[in-house]
């Protein structure tokens, strides 16, 4: 006798079920994750990106730009300026690319020596950008550097 029960309409089915199980999981998975903007007021940020432009051409420019000493060892950050470009103002905006809520803002307060030490020790380790910005006189100036903090030795 010949059986009549066909596996292909079952089969189908199965497998129809398990895609749509994918697209779900998939979905759920999708809509849980953090979403991260580069900047939370990136459009009034592109409206003044011509500025941020100006700011980094007058900065190449300058003969005597600023100059960072990156110590990993002690995890510091000395920022030096010559005299003929000491600023008025400015700010250290030190940017982590992967989670906008490590960032972190220090007013530029030079000693004696026109220079500043920025203690690093707090930061996590991975890719930095510390983003300068500083007005000397009556024109504002931008400089930028990328810094890959390595994790602190004696510590896993």
């Amino acid at each position: 006798m010949k059986s009549s029960w066909n596996p292909w309409p079952v089969g189908l089915v199965l497998f129809l079920c398990c895609i749509l199980a994918g697209v779900v999981s998939f979905s759920i998975f999708a809509h849980r994750q953090a979403v991260d903007l580069v900047t939370e007021d990136y459009y009034q940020k592109e409206i003044a990106f011509q500025q941020q432009i100006e700011r980094q051409q007058r900065t190449a420019q300058l003969e005597d730009r600023p100059e960072w000493v990156l110590d990993l060892e002690s995890r510091t950050a000395t920022l030096s300026f010559e005299a003929s470009t000491i600023p008025d103002r400015g700010e250290l905006h030190l940017y982590r690319p992967s989670s906008s809520a490590l960032d972190l803002t220090v007013p530029v307060a030079l000693d004696s020596n026109s220079s500043q030490r920025v203690d690093l020790a707090e930061l996590s380790p991975g890719l930095w950008i510390a983003q300068l910005t500083w007005t000397s006189g009556s024109e504002d100036y931008y400089h930028e550097e990328r810094w890959n903090l390595p994790t602190p030795a004696g510590v896993q």
